[in-house]
């Protein structure tokens, strides 16, 4: 099967032959069925694998992902997005799952993926006023500007702190929206605030300015706005990053 850069699928498989399939050298296969490959969201740099389990008896704990025939991750999901990839070129994708006595599936199909070119690069600017629109005893929501006009943007990563002086900042959500809502807050306790734009390759603008808000019951008070440091188009700071939701110091993280 191959899916060309406008995502035509062609396949290529050759009916009048016999569905040998391939092992994975000397390794016992216990696994019956082999596992059905599909590849999506093919951009310049980036693929979405996804499979189903092979056999609804076998215990599988792992997956091996194969690109060009060489492993580039063991994990128990059945979908991997592939960051690592060149615009404008072609890679061989292929699984094999792995179960609980260590034995090993017969290789998935084979998918042939062409990245798309890459398209000039739109400079991101950061979200701009940022404001509160609801406050009540424990959620706020809040929204801010398009620094785009649309062009560009395929989202917002939300990021919060308190004004605690040893806090810790943290990613709390992402939208495509220029709205959020934060819920489970703790009532008069002040909270900072900051949105960062990001582009379908997950190049990151600069951080909005900060707003400062106390929740209370019938309204707001305490409403400011600082700016912090910047990140860097990668998705960090000089220093420290998030990864998956976790914290750093304030003014540092960037990447989700």
């Amino acid at each position: 099967v191959t899916i060309t850069p406008t995502g035509e699928v062609v396949d290529e498989t050759d009916t009048s032959a016999t569905n040998d399939q391939t092992s994975t050298g000397a390794l016992p296969h216990n696994i019956a069925n082999s596992i059905e490959l599909t590849v999506s969201n093919v951009s310049p740099k980036r693929a979405t694998l996804s499979w189903k389990p092979p056999d609804e008896d076998a215990n599988v704990e792992e997956y091996i992902v194969y690109r060009d025939g060489v492993e580039i991750v063991t994990q128990s999901d059945t979908e991997f997005k592939d960051k690592g990839l060149k615009p404008e070129t072609t890679y061989t994708f292929s699984v094999v799952a792995i179960d609980d006595t260590g034995s090993f599936s017969y290789s998935s199909n084979e998918v042939n993926v062409t990245t798309i070119a890459q398209e000039e690069i739109i400079e991101l600017g950061k979200p701009v006023n940022l404001r509160v629109t609801s406050s009540q005893i424990n959620e706020v929501t809040f929204e801010w500007d398009d620094p785009n006009d649309g062009l560009g943007i395929a989202g917002y990563n939300v990021f919060q702190s308190t004004s605690d002086p040893f806090t810790t900042i943290k990613f709390v959500g992402k939208t495509k929206k220029t709205q959020f809502t934060v819920e489970g807050l703790t009532p008069d306790t002040t909270y900072r605030w900051n949105v960062v734009a990001f582009d379908a390759e997950e190049n990151f603008s600069p951080f909005s300015d900060e707003i400062s808000v106390k929740p209370i019951e019938l309204g707001v008070i305490d409403q400011a706005k600082e700016t912090p440091s910047s990140p860097t188009n990668d998705g960090s700071t000089t220093t420290d990053t998030i990864e998956d939701g976790g914290n750093a110091s304030i003014g540092k993280p960037l990447r989700v």
